[in-house]
């Protein structure tokens, strides 16, 4: 679409669908900004305006000075806690909970880029994982999926939310990730783990807990064995059940909506 400049009559362009392009009156910014002088011409500020800016540089009765640190630190602290208040929250309902720490202490990540709120990231080989995610956590708003630069996975982030800087404090320590003393052990926690950090070998199960140390494996082996699975700890760090309870396992996982067909080779034991 062709308009005319209203300061010098030269025509232009402008998109027609773009309302920001079509409202456009002049040719460039040059014109523009002569256009608003001459309308400008001979008006003044008002005596309001004028006596702030008389109050600029030496005549301003604070120049020179600074606030005291006391001061400082309230200023900061006012502050923050006005944007804890303001900060949105996803407010997790319990099921989310336990589907966040089985995503958690497989290959989620809560990454925190500010004092009041942090996200949940996330990266899978499948992108219908991630539909299944963001399906089993409503509470959460995400972003669109991207593919990675190699083409060979699939990884999605969340928004901010002020919740998940609590759920980043449970999952790491001086930047480790760890495996907090409240995980939630449930069916729901382990299917996500198994679909995120699991395999089964020779008919065996195997929850990968390479990273973490030793006594907070052993603390999840001795809750499995409460809820009646012999399981045990590798010479690589990895949590294995035994065949009859790998089975046991994989049922006791088994969503009441069935396996996602992609995942169903985990499933086949003999």
């Amino acid at each position: 679409m062709e308009k005319k400049c209203e300061y010098c009559g030269y025509p232009f362009m402008v998109n027609e669908k773009n309302k920001r392009s079509r409202d456009k009156k002049f040719c460039c910014q040059k014109c523009s900004s002569t256009n608003n002088g001459l309308n400008n011409k001979g008006r003044k500020f008002s005596d309001e305006i004028n006596k702030t800016k008389g109050l600029q540089g030496e005549l301003n009765p604070f120049f020179g000075k600074s606030h005291s640190l006391e001061l400082k630190e309230q200023i900061k602290k006012t502050k923050f806690l006005t944007n804890l208040i303001n900060v949105k929250k996803c407010n997790l309902t319990n099921y989310e909970k336990e589907v966040l720490d089985g995503i958690m202490i497989s290959d989620g990540c809560l990454t925190s880029v500010t004092t009041i709120s942090a996200r949940l990231s996330l990266g899978f080989k499948y992108s219908e994982t991630l539909d299944n995610i963001v399906e089993s956590l409503p509470s959460i708003e995400f972003g669109k999926t991207y593919v990675s630069s190699n083409g060979k996975s699939f990884h999605n982030k969340s928004r901010m939310y002020g919740d998940l800087l609590i759920e980043n404090k449970r999952w790491y320590k001086n930047g480790v990730k760890i495996i907090p003393d409240d995980f939630r052990l449930t069916n729901i926690s382990c299917y996500w783990w198994f679909i995120g950090d699991g395999y089964n070998s020779n008919n065996n199960v195997y929850l990968c807990t390479d990273s973490f140390n030793k006594k907070e494996i052993l603390k999840i082996v001795a809750e499995f064995i409460k809820l009646g699975f012999k399981c045990n700890i590798t010479s690589g760090n990895r949590i294995r059940f035994f065949k009859k309870d790998s089975l046991e396992f994989l049922k006791w996982v088994t969503p009441q909506t069935g396996i996602n067909k992609q995942y169903e080779y985990k499933w086949e034991i003999k």
